[in-house]
């Protein structure tokens, strides 16, 4: 777990580094990074940072002229099940 807190850490400082960026990142390049980053999450089996991802790619492509209605709506449906799947901790839960 820790080394895919590294990991996730690793992916938010590149983030935050193209932010300062003088010229303004193209918002299609963010899209396939956190594409690429919840298919990361999504085969390590960590189904959190998959559903962190994939919100943070979901605010990309509800701002893209490109994708379909039907895309943008696959990708928040996607979100909610992904959501829906993580698992409650047990330390926590009274269930």
């Amino acid at each position: 777990m820790e080394e895919w807190t590294d990991a996730f850490r690793t992916c938010e400082t590149i983030f935050a580094l193209i932010n300062r960026r003088d010229k303004h990142v193209q918002k299609q390049i963010l899209q396939q990074f956190y594409t690429q980053l919840a298919s990361i999450f999504w085969k390590s089996g960590n189904d959190l940072f998959h559903t962190y991802a994939l919100l943070n790619q979901l605010k990309f492509v509800r701002q893209s002229t490109t994708k379909t209605p039907e895309q943008k709506q696959l990708l928040a449906c996607q979100l909610v099940l992904s959501a829906l799947s993580v698992p409650l901790n047990n330390k926590i839960c009274n269930f």
